[in-house]
């Protein structure tokens, strides 16, 4: 008797699935019978991943977030048509932007016969990019060096692509304090600066810093400038006549003549040193010409009173600062005396609104003092 199989493979390598063997039985007469054997080969091995490696990004510019292209893992199998497919922890799509902090991205592999494997890879967005500062500006930007503290609001424009945290303020000086505190920042938008200058000094700059962080970390800063000039006043009293001269056109004659002197002392209170006298000297023409144009009526008193007043004003602080030196110096304790004699004489004109003869007794004080 013999018997015989059919339906096994090659080399006996059964596929995964269901093999049915056929055995055959055949005697010396031919007579033969038939019995069947099922072989079934299961996959239990899982697939093999090699998972890619984290990222570590900065978020788009302008963005508080990333486009990451992120690629799949490689995967093999024991067995043809393995699949793979991630899933994001915060349930985007992988295409999606990647928000800032990190998102774990779960990739899972399967294969034909069900098994899975799965590995993990994170996205890790950072913040990176500074907060910006646009349209700053200090007001006002010139200070009078009359020893008072003023008030100067700054403003300024802050941006940034994941939100600001805040801003502060802080203050240099050109020179150094004279005393009395010359810088106080009030908040992160005002601060209070001296108007006052170094003996001898024609200009100070107040820097004033801001300096803006954002929620992660991230600064930038900015700079506005602040000048003390001992020639401020006599800007602001030229664009007090011009206003005037605008007003009154039919005084233009006498307070363009006016507006020339003024702008003479501009010159000579920049001078290095100052020609302070000179100064002055310009501010009394400047007062008479202005006076006549009242006689002449061509111009209110009330009107031009405000442009007398500064002058007058400015005239008395060129004095009153060349007493303080003449005192600091130790200088002629008789020229002292007089010079505080006669600045007394001219406040007592300026109370009676007789600002020409006020700066001539200011200019006088002026000069003793300078003499001293």
């Amino acid at each position: 008797m013999t018997v015989t199989r059919d339906g096994v493979p090659a080399n006996n390598l059964f596929p995964v699935g269901t093999t049915t063997i056929t055995y055959t039985a055949t005697d010396a007469a031919g007579n033969s019978t038939t019995a069947t054997q099922t072989v079934i080969v299961t996959d239990t091995t899982p697939p093999a991943l090699v998972c890619p490696v984290n990222i570590t990004t900065s978020a788009d510019a302008g963005s508080c977030s990333a486009v990451v292209s992120v690629t799949a893992p490689e995967v093999s199998d024991n067995c043809a048509g393995a699949t793979v497919a991630g899933t994001r922890s915060d349930g985007q799509p992988l295409t999606a932007p990647y928000p800032l902090g990190t998102t774990t991205i779960q990739w899972v592999a399967t294969d034909a016969a069900g098994n899975t494997a799965a590995c993990e890879q994170t996205v890790t967005v950072l913040d990176t990019q500074a907060p910006a500062i646009t349209n700053a500006s200090a007001t006002p930007s010139l200070l009078p060096a009359d020893g008072n503290m003023h008030d100067v609001v700054v403003a300024y424009t802050t941006a940034d692509n994941c939100g600001v945290a805040g801003s502060v303020l802080t203050v240099t000086s050109s020179e150094a304090d004279t005393g009395d505190p010359d810088i106080e920042i009030v908040n992160a938008n005002l601060v209070r600066l001296r108007g006052e200058l170094a003996a001898g000094s024609a200009e100070r700059r107040y820097t004033i810093t801001i300096t803006t962080t954002d929620l992660h970390g991230n600064a930038s800063a900015a700079d506005v400038i602040v000048t003390v000039n001992r020639c401020a006043r006599l800007r602001q009293a030229e664009q007090q006549l011009l206003a005037l001269i605008a007003a009154n056109p039919r005084a233009a004659d006498k307070l363009e003549d006016a507006l020339d002197k003024v702008r003479k002392a501009i010159e000579k209170c920049s001078k290095n040193p100052p020609d302070r006298q000179g100064a002055v000297g310009e501010l009394e023409g400047a007062a008479g010409d202005i006076e006549a144009a009242i006689k002449g009526r061509l111009v209110t008193g009330a009107a031009a009173a405000p442009v007398l007043q500064e002058l007058a004003s400015i005239a008395r602080s060129f004095a009153v600062e060349a007493i303080e030196e003449a005192i600091a110096r130790r200088g002629n304790r008789g020229q002292i005396t007089a010079a505080q004699a006669l600045l007394k004489v001219g406040d007592g004109f300026l109370a009676q609104s007789r600002f020409k003869d006020a700066i001539a007794k200011f200019k006088d004080a002026l000069s003793r003092a300078e003499g001293a």
